[in-house]
């Protein structure tokens, strides 16, 4: 145990806190990070609880418990490991997804130095998505909030999904909050009233105020009680408890399209802010997504729900992190940086395989590995979902070099109406910036050396 309580006193010192003085984020903090190390570099039996929460999203409810669970029955640990993985997840927490980038057994099975183990740091120069973090969870705890919904959107890999579990664990920490998080996929208000009712301590308050929603499988009829049998009424019923309780219910939703449930349970959602009932949304999704379900000619009131576009992480940061983790001279953090223009999922990647090749190969020989790593989680799936109008301008510019918008244009023959229609969904997407004007550069980094390889 005197090692444990060495590893606690320096993620104490690296937050800036005193033991006592645990306050919500320190206490999720010292949880995950302690847990993380104690798992991956102590425990081998834990390696699955990893991948658990690496695949589902759930760090701190799996590592807190695991941690707990097997704190009396670790050894020693490597002092320059534990404080490599500490300050590693330290500066990469805010912005990455790792629900999104495991999937392979190559990033797991190494417990010594696995460095895609995100935990929840508070590095702010690290932390680009702290900013916005606090201005959610301000604004939803403001006894009359400014707006009651947020759309969290950026190009894959840019952090939203991180952004709003992290979002969510601030505000559940606070015990007049309910936190739900519902599946695009199924009927979210069917599920929201599942999960409602599923909760004990408003089960109890449904009993005794003799709801009948059996009509939908929850509980059981009461006599002279009238059954309730429409799913928007039952949670109408449902949220009128919680308010007369003071309780408030945040729903988050993650990668959002355009489909009919989704658009049922937005249309929903506005009648219950209209009734005044006190329910809180975070939605997370691509920015074309979330564009087609303003657009929609019944909920065009999400126009005025603030949207956060996830952009890059500061390249100085970076740069910083890179010469304080590696021990690399300046030029050498710099050309890594550039390598991964402040991508959240590629400073991350980055940062793995050159760590895990830093004594045998250089930063040019990891380069057509971390090309496989981009293209296999998140360059791929972008290039499928382009148009071939799309790709066809992209690969002009990968292969040419060319920048400016009048010689791409000129290149591929098209009109400059064809062009600028192209150009902004390319924007949208996350792969192109138009920040110069006059020119159109791509913004992944080495997405020129993907597209080159494919086929038009």
């Amino acid at each position: 145990m005197k090692d444990i309580g060495h590893l606690e006193k320096r993620i104490v010192n690296m937050f800036g806190h005193q033991t006592h003085k645990r306050n919500w984020f320190f206490h999720t903090s010292s949880c995950i990070c302690l847990g993380v190390i104690l798992a991956m570099l102590l425990c081998p039996s834990m390696l699955d609880y990893s991948e658990l929460f690496h695949r589902g999203g759930k760090m701190a409810d799996v590592v807190t418990e695991k941690a707990d669970a097997f704190c009396g029955k670790t050894k020693s640990s490597s002092t320059d490991e534990a404080q490599y993985l500490l300050n590693w997840n330290d500066a990469a927490a805010y912005c990455l997804e790792p629900g999104e980038m495991i999937e392979s057994n190559s990033f797991i099975g190494k417990k010594e130095k696995n460095l895609i183990i995100c935990a929840l740091g508070e590095h702010k120069e690290y932390s680009i998505c702290l900013e916005y973090n606090n201005e959610i969870v301000e604004n939803f705890m403001e006894e009359t909030p400014s707006t009651q919904i947020y759309m969290l959107t950026g190009v894959r890999g840019s952090g939203k999904t991180v952004m709003m579990t992290t979002v969510s664990k601030l505000i559940e920490d606070d015990s007049k909050w309910i936190v739900i998080e519902l599946n695009p996929v199924r009927d979210l208000l069917q599920s929201l009233a599942a999960k409602l009712y599923g909760i004990p301590e408003l089960h109890a308050l449904f009993l005794k105020a003799k709801f009948d929603f059996s009509a939908f499988g929850m509980g059981v009829s009461f006599e002279n009680a009238p059954p309730v049998t429409d799913i928007e009424t039952a949670l109408g019923l449902m949220l009128g408890e919680l308010q007369k309780e003071g309780k408030r219910l945040l729903i988050t939703i993650d990668e959002v399209t355009n489909s009919e449930y989704i658009r049922v349970f937005v249309s929903s959602f506005q009648i219950f802010l209209r009734q005044d009932y006190p329910v809180f949304l975070l939605m997370t999704g691509l920015y074309d997504n979330l564009y087609d379900l303003q657009n929609d000619k019944s909920l065009t009131f999400l126009y005025r729900a603030p949207k956060i576009v996830l952009g890059p992480l500061n390249y100085m940061a970076v740069k910083n992190h890179y010469m304080n983790i590696f021990d690399l001279n300046e030029q050498s953090a710099e050309y890594m940086a550039q390598l991964t223009k402040g991508y959240p999922f590629a400073f991350q990647v980055l940062g793995y395989l050159y760590w895990e090749n830093r004594d045998h190969k250089s930063i040019e020989e990891i380069l057509p590995e971390y090309d496989q790593y981009l293209e296999e989680y998140v360059y791929g799936k972008i290039w499928s979902e382009m148009s071939e109008l799309d790709k066809k301008i992209v690969y002009e510019m990968s292969v040419s070099g060319e920048t400016r918008i009048k010689n791409i244009r000129e290149l591929l023959g098209m009109k400059s109406e064809l062009f600028s229609v192209y150009r902004d969904r390319l924007k949208r997407k996350g792969v192109v910036s138009t920040e110069q004007y006059g020119h159109l550069t791509l913004v992944l980094p080495r997405f020129d050396e993907f597209v080159k390889t494919r086929l038009i």
